[in-house]
């Protein structure tokens, strides 16, 4: 019986996941591990998009225009050209993003 491969948490956010360029780093350290390790990839925020998000709340509560939203959705699509992702790869993202628009 051969031991299974120990699990590998790669966690990427901020610029390390702001452009495709970068993207195609992750999936070279990715695909590198996984010679090794089962890989478990963790993503978060684009970089100041955690800020954004907070500042988008505030917007919100004060009945001011949402305009952290709208610089959330331009960084989320200015990606999604550069990564060059076609209207379904984009669907779950634009999905979230008009929940998010919604919730505030």
């Amino acid at each position: 019986m051969t031991t299974p491969r120990p699990w590998l948490v790669m966690k990427f956010g901020g610029t390390s996941v702001a452009t495709a360029e970068r993207w195609s780093t992750i999936a070279d350290r990715v695909e590198a591990a996984m010679s090794t390790h089962r890989v478990c990839v963790v993503a978060s925020a684009l970089s100041q998009v955690s800020n954004l998000l907070q500042r988008a709340l505030q917007e919100a509560l004060a009945g001011s225009p949402a305009s952290a939203h709208s610089e959330i959705r331009s960084r989320h699509r200015a990606l999604a050209d550069d990564l060059d992702l076609d209207l379904s790869e984009r669907g779950p993202v634009v999905h979230l993003l008009d929940k998010l628009c919604r919730l505030l």
